[in-house]
């Protein structure tokens, strides 16, 4: 049967892939370091050391929305003006 299932797979799976992955071979798929050569192909980073620190990025996103937006000098300040009744006029 597994002779059959080897034999429907199309040939671009095969390219990509190599042979097809089982369930029982994913341990040994990660020892033996094939998944490194998967990352330098797709050109992902190898270890976490090269991931930017995630701490210094969410300090910095922080210290950005504390700076207050500038207004551009031409535009003046919206005021608001509360209309108020002068109490001797009915």
């Amino acid at each position: 049967m597994n002779a059959e299932k080897s034999s429907n797979e199309s040939p671009k799976d095969e390219k990509y892939h190599g042979e097809p992955i089982e369930m029982t071979n994913i341990e040994a798929l990660f020892a033996s370091g094939e998944i490194e050569d998967v990352l330098k192909e797709a050109k992902l980073p190898m270890s976490p050391t090269e991931l930017p620190d995630i701490a210094a990025v969410q300090k910095h996103k922080a210290n950005r929305k504390r700076i207050p937006p500038q207004r551009p000098d031409h535009r003046k300040k919206k005021k608001f003006v509360v209309n108020r009744r002068r109490k001797g006029r009915q």
